[in-house]
């Protein structure tokens, strides 16, 4: 009788890298969300706020997403790219309104 080896996933520093880049980009774009409101006291003062709880609750979900398919590299690449397009839609959702209808 032959025992079977199995095989350990090598997918642990890919995956790594991928939550910790998403999280980056999310943070830039919140980032840069911020750097352009500045121009638009009215709006920076009621977004920033905003900005900052889903900021620091990025941090949950990737921690979330890693805990999950975390053994998954691609999985995890692909809950990460969906939650980086959610957030840039919600980004450009607080930008536009906090340009368009508050700083008006």
């Amino acid at each position: 009788m032959e025992r079977k080896k199995e095989e350990t996933s090598s997918a642990g520093w890919l995956s790594w890298l991928t939550a910790v880049g998403g999280w980056l980009l999310c943070a830039t774009m919140c980032l840069v969300l911020t750097i352009r409101l500045e121009g638009w006291p009215r709006a920076y003062e009621f977004v920033f706020p905003v900005v900052v709880a889903v900021l620091f609750s990025n941090i949950l979900v990737f921690m979330f997403m890693a805990s999950r398919c975390g053994a998954h590299a691609g999985k995890l690449f692909r809950a990460v790219c969906l939650v980086c397009l959610s957030e840039g839609a919600l980004l450009l959702i607080l930008y536009g309104w906090g340009r368009f209808f508050i700083a008006a």
